[in-house]
């Protein structure tokens, strides 16, 4: 299994790859911040690769709500959909409110506060699609 780290500044996001230490992908970076962003891989790659080791856990690092799909893209390099069905909230919401949205915690999961919606990469990744509240 390769593993893999992200480096994300502003907009900017380049993923490599720690074992052979290659750049996977780049958005943004210049060729000069790439070498300084290699350099610091290169000098922490060992204990990088225990950290990752120990934090399997799936995070969040962004997500994207489309007219049909909630799709998050994972710090692990993996990007997971659900249908928007899923979220009668986000559904119903306005495109300006499915944008408004905060990463929780360390990326467990996701909050759009105007609409009081979370969504866990748990919860994802289970399959558990939210429930409207039944009306009394």
């Amino acid at each position: 299994m390769s593993l893999g780290m992200f480096t994300q500044r502003e907009e900017r996001l380049c993923k490599s790859w720690l074992d052979p230490l290659t750049l996977a992908s780049n958005d943004g970076f210049s060729a000069r911040e790439l070498g300084q962003i290699r350099q610091l891989i290169a000098a922490n790659r060992k204990p990088l690769r225990m950290s990752i080791a120990i934090s399997a856990e799936p995070r969040i690092l962004d997500v994207e709500v489309s007219d049909d799909l909630i799709t998050a893209r994972l710090t692990d390099g993996r990007t997971i959909s659900v249908p928007l069905s899923w979220s009668w909230r986000l559904s119903e919401a306005s495109a300006e409110q499915r944008a408004k949205f905060e990463i929780l915690g360390k990326g467990q999961g996701v909050r759009w506060p105007e609409i009081d919606e979370d969504i866990s990469v748990a919860g994802m990744l289970s399959g558990v699609p939210g429930r409207r509240p039944a009306i009394a």
